[in-house]
């Protein structure tokens, strides 16, 4: 590693290396895609309360830890080279080495104007940025959705649908909508005017505003019941 990483990142990856002896791995759980296990912290025997989850994706071969020191400084974390050592990973894997971070690396990085992410590596490199950030970003949805069961609810809601509509975007970043479906978006959406309500008290027809106007020029005689037309006034 002394040939490849830049001499800052070098003393980091030696720290990382150091502290990975005093953490013990073990597996906490197994599935078909995933293997997920626990590293606790056990230095000269004596034992922390804080552990980390360190999850293996079988399917693409890639792994990822709790602390999310990988995705977002760009060099392995104690955790990760703890479980290397455990798998007897002698050689660290060229795609968990970010080619920003190594000596020949080139001074002109492509950057991505819209999210400002910047790698200058291979598309897995670039992959596993996406990765990490996406997964970032979802863990604090989870953090706080977990926290009552309307929020759980509505967030699943939401993954199914954002899932349907990820489907629909091309490569090209166009989306291919449906027309119907699209259609009875906006339908559901459309707001229409309130229906006519008679208010409580009122008569059994409603008046139209000439109605209205005559009736004020108008006045009944008590008596007889007599209409004759109001005179104004003009003095």
């Amino acid at each position: 590693m002394v040939h490849i990483y830049t001499k800052k990142f070098l003393l980091l990856f030696q720290i990382e290396v150091d502290q990975s002896n005093y953490y013990i791995c073990s597996k906490k759980s197994r599935s078909v895609d995933v293997n997920v296990y626990m590293l606790e912290r056990n230095e000269y025997g004596k034992t922390f309360d804080r552990h980390r989850l360190f999850t293996y994706y079988t399917g693409n071969d890639f792994i990822s830890c709790s602390c999310r020191t990988f995705e977002f400084e760009g060099y392995p974390c104690r955790h990760m080279i703890s479980y290397f050592k455990k798998k007897q990973v002698l050689l660290l894997p060229e795609k968990y080495i970010l080619h920003r971070w190594t000596k020949n690396a080139k001074v002109s990085v492509y950057e991505d104007p819209s999210t400002g992410i910047s790698d200058g590596g291979s598309s897995s490199t670039s992959l596993m940025s996406w990765h990490g950030m996406l997964a970032h970003k979802s863990s604090l949805l989870v953090d706080d959705a977990a926290l009552t069961d309307a929020r759980t609810t509505f967030l699943i809601g939401e993954f199914e649908s954002l899932h349907v509509r990820i489907k629909e975007i091309d490569d090209g970043g166009n989306v291919a909508f449906n027309r119907s479906r699209s259609k009875s978006r906006e339908e559901s959406h459309t707001i229409h005017d309130p229906c006519l309500v008679r208010a409580k008290g009122c008569g059994k027809r409603l008046k139209s505003l000439k109605e209205k106007s005559l009736s004020k020029n108008t006045r009944q005689c008590g008596g007889c019941g007599t209409t004759w037309a109001r005179q104004t006034d003009m003095s």
